[in-house]
């Protein structure tokens, strides 16, 4: 672009600064809007301004583990179906519980008791019972109280003890001490208890971390007769958010 002299009309010097001052103050205004419009509004940098960008929303909610309610900050009271869900009647047909859409029944032919199984999205991995992933599992049994496990207390931690060694390939992993969380409960009025694990990878191994809860439910006031919910999910991007362990526990409905 060829530059524009300007001169003055007039030899009068005074004359001639005004001039010039005047065309370099609107040259300057001029760069100044200019820039706004290209987005640097003279910073050195180019951040977004408060509330500029939308946070992608889900529409369940990923639960806390932290919370002191339920397994992941939700009351427990049972009976409550899952919307769209499968209901399965579990041994005996002392319970009901439901499951989502996309579940499917499995059966272990190891299982020394009659059980309801339902899993999630079975894929290979390195890590678990005959090198088998699924993002998540389900088990509905029934136990008597006795011996050790002489308290639904008692019966959790112990078969949360067995949950975990059978989620990782017969063998605690290191690192896991206790459950994260513990607390007595009621399903649908009777006395239950529950437990969480935080099951963390193991170096070497593709199976991902994991959370596995166990719910233990008496089927009737004076019944030693306990009905057992074990679970565990992924913590992966493509898994179900944790809270669904609340929703599961809470479709727990006593038929007994």
């Amino acid at each position: 672009m060829t530059p524009v002299r300007f001169e003055a009309v007039e030899p009068n010097k005074t004359r001639t600064r005004v001039v010039a001052l005047t065309i370099a103050v609107v040259l300057a205004a001029a760069a100044g809007i200019g820039g706004y419009f290209l987005g640097t509004s003279g910073k050195s940098d180019d951040k977004a301004e408060p509330g500029s960008t939308s946070t992608p929303t889900s529409s369940t909610s990923p639960g806390d583990v932290n919370s002191p309610q339920g397994f992941a900050g939700t009351a427990l009271a049972g009976g409550k179906q899952i919307p769209g869900g499968q209901v399965v009647t579990g041994p005996k047909q002392r319970v009901t519980f439901s499951v989502p859409t996309g579940w499917t029944p499995q059966v272990d032919p190891k299982a020394t008791s009659e059980e309801a199984r339902y899993v999630l999205s079975s894929y290979p991995c390195t890590g678990r019972t005959a090198g088998v992933c699924t993002k998540g599992t389900v088990v509905q049994n029934l136990r008597l109280l006795s011996g050790g496990w002489s308290d639904l207390k008692s019966l959790a931690l112990g078969m949360g003890q067995e949950l975990i060694t059978a989620q990782s390939g017969g063998t605690k992993p290191p690192g896991v001490t206790g459950p994260l969380k513990q607390a007595p409960v009621q399903i649908q009025g009777l006395d239950g208890y529950l437990a969480l694990w935080d099951l963390p990878m193991v170096a070497g191994q593709t199976a991902p971390s994991s959370y596995c809860g166990i719910l233990t439910v008496r089927v009737s006031p004076s019944t030693q007769e306990i009905a057992v919910l074990e679970m565990c999910l992924d913590r992966t991007a493509d898994a179900p958010p944790v809270s669904l362990l609340d929703e599961i526990a809470n479709s727990v409905r006593i038929t007994a």
